[in-house]
């Protein structure tokens, strides 16, 4: 997907067990992150951050986030806690390939060296890693304006390299009027 296209709309199921249908934000802006797997620690942490992040907002920004993984998997393996923000299953990829994102074993295998210390603390503390959907996808993220027009596209080359938050504010600052949702 690029910038100044408009955004497919989809329904995955969600984490607590509901259908979630992304025409239920039309007109307002909303950011939609892709994730990895659901017992991937690098999307966890992204997830752990975009939840602190959306607190800590007056009137946060709507932020969904699909993991690459089955909903069963999701509900077993990903981040635990109570999330404010949708958490969506895309189990059979459908929604990551119609946004384009990216798979790359190379990129996967040279991001895991690279976070060496994150990936050895993570087995450490007990993460499980039973693996249900691919291992090589790279994230990606979207700021939607309130006409379902993509604003900003960043497809991440690593497993860490995500859609700095200071891009999101700026998005806010041009794009929120009228912020409805709540957390």
């Amino acid at each position: 997907m690029n910038v100044s296209e408009k955004a497919p709309s989809f329904q995955l199921p969600a984490l607590d067990g509901q259908t979630f249908d992304s025409s239920t934000l039309a007109g307002q802006p909303y950011m939609l992150a892709f994730m990895r797997f659901g017992a991937c620690p690098f999307c966890n942490l992204r997830v752990r951050e975009l939840i602190r992040y959306a607190e800590q907002q007056e009137q946060p920004l709507p932020i969904v986030i699909v993991y690459d993984s089955p909903l069963e998997n999701m509900q077993k393996f990903s981040i635990r806690n109570e999330s404010p923000l949708p958490i969506l299953a895309d189990g059979d990829s459908a929604i990551h390939k119609l946004y384009g994102v990216r798979y790359s074993q190379w990129a996967v295998l040279l991001s895991t060296l690279a976070n060496l210390p994150t990936v050895i603390s993570s087995m450490l503390k007990g993460s499980e890693a039973e693996v249900a959907g691919p291992t090589n996808g790279m994230p990606a993220e979207f700021l939607i304006d309130a006409d379902g027009v993509i604003r900003d596209a960043w497809y991440g080359k690593g497993l860490t390299d995500r859609m700095p938050l200071d891009r999101v504010d700026q998005f806010i600052s041009e794009h929120g009027d009228g912020l409805a949702f709540s957390i």
